[in-house]
């Protein structure tokens, strides 16, 4: 079975990219098999792979200006942290992913206004994949 026209011998990938590309195919694999033939949310949430790795995450937004305040909720089968600085542990950089963070200049009061956001863990799934991405600094 082919997992992707992306992967391929002289092309360069990581762990991550093999793992979205594995996690896809087992979600079309599943789609296929339930003679789905256009995916939507619920269809891919109710698969087995949706079911195993499928969680969300709440993206909150505020604008420091009005205090306007956006909500959403995002389908994610996996996470990718940040690991630079002094963070240490898988703990931390989680932490770090679901902290408040200061947007400069974020679309809100038909202008471009700093803004607050938060990603926090809504529903985890029930097998978390976490990717580790290092930062480099030039």
């Amino acid at each position: 079975m082919l997992l992707s026209a992306n992967l391929g011998h002289g092309k360069e990938e990581d762990a991550h990219e093999f793992l979205r590309y594995a996690i896809d195919t087992l979600q079309s694999a599943c789609l296929k098999e339930a003679g789905t033939k256009s995916s939507n949310s619920l269809e891919e949430e109710t698969t087995l792979t949706g079911l195993t790795f499928g969680g969300y995450l709440r993206s909150k937004i505020k604008c420091m200006k009005c205090g306007g305040k956006s909500e959403r909720h995002e389908r994610m089968m996996d996470l990718t942290v940040e690991i630079e600085g002094d963070i240490a542990t898988l703990e931390e950089a989680l932490d770090k992913f679901t902290c408040t963070e200061v947007l400069d200049g974020e679309k809100k009061c038909k202008s471009y206004e700093k803004a607050k956001k938060k990603l926090p863990l809504l529903e985890a799934p029930n097998v978390l994949a976490i990717a580790l991405k290092a930062i480099s600094v030039w």
